[in-house]
């Protein structure tokens, strides 16, 4: 229990500090790119677990100790962060340190002097408009419109990406493939399939996000899972009756994995620290993250009792969900690409509604 216990501290840490710290250190033109490192992080971690866990491999009564024992691993490989030089905007904006955020900035961006300069500049104007502002405290989250406004919107982003239904198709993916009429070790190895697919659609998400932008990637992903989770309730309803659809059934299961790899799997974790200021930037990371844990929980726990309940209709509720969340997207979330904050807070300060401009 207390390994148990101290993974999960640390997961919950760490998911907290890495999308802030990707954040932080890359230029305004790689910033997407560079986020969406965290989500396919994890989507490999999971996947080599599967793997790991087959019945061949360690996924026996004998052999899982050594599986969660070789956590072990990645915990070690962190002490390698002791030798990555601090955030620049850390430096400069917390620690009032231009000289030594100038050579972190040196060594992120290959000594380019003309592309450090320019970043120096930015925070330099940055630092003098936050100089005006008092830090953000935890109430100013609540009582001042500035935060106020891009908190909520952060935080539905965060919801989103729980609520979606991405945790059962994930989590309970091998009974859907049973229930499918997939038969001996076929459904394990479709949900390692599934992993694979994630992976190949996340890291498409990383190549395309600093051309595409946030918000359109965000809003083609809901609007393709809400598809998805239509689809894959109905085939699942019918499929008794109609024998094909379980194919169909897999296939829609593999599209729900696709369109969250595209943009609602690795977004959420980069647009909230785009949408905050250095003042206010770590806490609204902190709330976002543990919204988006509790979200988790919750999803992970009432699912088996919604699909006790209700049956082959419960990705009906998602799908009536993510109708509610693609319409938020559309309308209350603000383009951030290659924007530097002060941009983002004049957004939030003149507009609500970002349709049909996002801009």
């Amino acid at each position: 229990m207390a390994s148990r216990f101290l993974t999960g501290f640390y997961c919950g840490l760490f998911s907290g500090l890495l999308p802030l710290y990707l954040a932080e250190c890359p230029p305004k033109n790689l910033r997407g790119s560079v986020g969406t490192l965290n989500q396919l992080s994890i989507v490999i971690g999971i996947l080599v677990v599967n793997i790991l866990g087959l019945p061949d491999l360690l996924g026996t009564s004998d052999r899982w100790p050594i599986l969660v024992g070789l956590s072990i691993v990645p915990a070690l490989a962190h002490l390698a962060l002791i030798i990555f030089p601090e955030s620049p905007k850390y430096l400069y904006m917390k620690k009032n340190n231009p000289d030594a955020a100038e050579k972190a900035l040196l060594n992120f961006h290959n000594h380019d002097r003309l592309l450090v300069d320019q970043e120096l500049e930015e925070l330099k104007d940055e630092k003098s408009i936050l100089a005006h502002n008092p830090h953000a405290t935890w109430s100013d989250f609540w009582t001042q419109t500035r935060l106020r406004k891009p908190l909520f919107v952060a935080l539905i982003i965060q919801i989103s990406q729980q609520l979606s239904g991405i945790n059962a198709v994930i989590f309970y993916s091998t009974d859907i493939f049973v229930k499918a009429g997939l038969d001996g070790d076929w459904p394990i190895y479709g949900t390692i399939i599934l992993g694979a697919v994630q992976i190949l659609m996340t890291f498409v998400c990383m190549v395309i996000v600093d051309r595409a932008g946030r918000r359109i990637l965000l809003l083609s992903g809901m609007i393709g899972m809400c598809i998805s989770s239509f689809m894959l309730a109905l085939t699942r309803i019918f499929s008794e009756k109609i024998e094909w659809l379980n194919y169909m059934t897999v296939l829609s299961a593999v599209f729900y994995i696709i369109f969250f790899s595209i943009g609602p799997g690795a977004i959420p974790w980069l647009i909230t620290g785009e949408l905050f200021g250095s003042d206010s930037r770590g806490k609204a990371t902190s709330i976002s993250v543990f919204v988006n844990w509790l979200s988790n929980f919750t999803v992970t726990v009432s699912f088996p009792f919604i699909e006790s309940a209700i049956g082959d209709y419960s990705f009906i509720v998602f799908g009536v969900l993510l109708i509610f969340f693609s319409i938020f997207m559309l309308l209350f979330v603000p383009e951030t690409k290659h924007k530097p904050i002060e941009e983002i807070n004049d957004l939030f300060k003149r507009k609500t509604i970002f349709f049909p401009s996002s801009n």
